[in-house]
């Protein structure tokens, strides 16, 4: 098969990990604390599905399941181009 045939693709699968930390400090009162982590970039939605899978027993993870997420990105769109504002 020529590799030039091969389809390009248009999007790929970002697998990322959120894990929320909320508590109450002695002298400043709740502290909330984010830890996001980049899992990694996919093909597919199907491989995207299965590094999950794979890290959900490992250390950390297996801790916070619910912290796995998977967003479709177009390959070459500006994410934010509007810009952001912070609250």
């Amino acid at each position: 098969m020529n590799s030039n045939n091969a389809k390009t693709p248009t999007h790929v699968y970002l697998v990322s990990h959120l894990l929320e930390i909320a508590f109450e400090h002695p002298h400043t009162g709740r502290f909330e604390y984010e830890d996001s982590k980049i899992v990694g970039v996919f093909r597919t939605h199907a491989a995207a599905k299965l590094a999950v899978s794979k890290l959900r027993t490992k250390p950390g993870f297996r801790e916070a399941k619910r912290g796995f997420y998977i967003e479709r990105y177009a390959l070459g769109d500006i994410e934010w181009s509007e810009g952001f504002v912070t609250v």
